[in-house]
């Protein structure tokens, strides 16, 4: 397997920008990662995207950056991109049971998936909802927002698409539904997505809602 230079760059970039904006807010950070497994990723290399794959090998194996703001506790940002051991350890694993799988359930685009396989969460950002992907080919690999209720909200973002718009969001704790409920129109998400507009200009003065918007548009996978 070669290094993607490219990708690399972006993967590094979005990771500056992010450690960059929260020194400028005075916020430390928690950042971890881990060795990677190369033997492993060869075991799997057809079961992962390539650019999930490209961050794994080359950038690092995991990435956990987690902070709070001094002025309120009940603002914070977290992004756990888990190691790539975890996406197959079978505890950590969504079993899908066909039909039962909701999918965009208010976007009547899709509604209950005959799905075959697993959902694998990559960024375990909280306890209750994550980020991931699934096994099934149907589903091209785009990430997906697993929330509280199993229901799963297409982000139509790959894998280096989220990264940089995580990092960009500042890894605030919920940030996707800010997007969720623009694409969606999920009433509970709003609340979340509320809290993130006005939240962030007052953490991270330099932080312009449009921009973000905008970006997320850029990055926004077509199919």
């Amino acid at each position: 397997m070669e290094k993607n230079e490219e990708y690399w760059l972006k993967f590094k970039s979005s990771h500056s920008n992010l450690m960059d904006a929260l020194d400028d807010a005075g916020i430390e950070s928690e950042l971890l990662s881990k060795k990677i497994d190369t033997h492993f990723v060869e075991q799997h290399y057809s079961e992962i995207e390539a650019d999930l794959l490209q961050f794994y090998a080359f950038f690092s194996n995991g990435y956990h950056c987690y902070w709070k703001y001094d002025h309120d506790a009940d603002h914070n940002g977290s992004l756990n991109i888990w190691p790539i051991e975890e996406l197959f350890n079978e505890k950590n694993l969504v079993q899908l049971d066909g039909e039962e799988t909701r999918v965009n359930v208010d976007a009547n685009t899709k509604h209950k998936l005959n799905l075959k396989g697993v959902f694998r969460k990559v960024d375990y950002f909280v306890d209750e909802e994550h980020v991931g992907f699934f096994s099934d080919p149907s589903m091209k690999f785009h990430f997906y927002y697993m929330d509280s209720d199993q229901e799963f909200w297409d982000l139509k973002l790959d894998f280096k698409g989220y990264f940089e718009l995580a990092c960009a969001a500042r890894c605030y704790t919920y940030w996707h539904q800010a997007i969720l409920f623009r694409e969606f129109k999920k009433s509970y998400m709003q609340s979340g997505s509320d809290n993130f507009i006005e939240s962030m200009p007052q953490i991270f003065p330099d932080f312009k809602i449009d921009d973000f918007f905008s970006l997320y548009d850029s990055l926004k996978l077509k199919d």
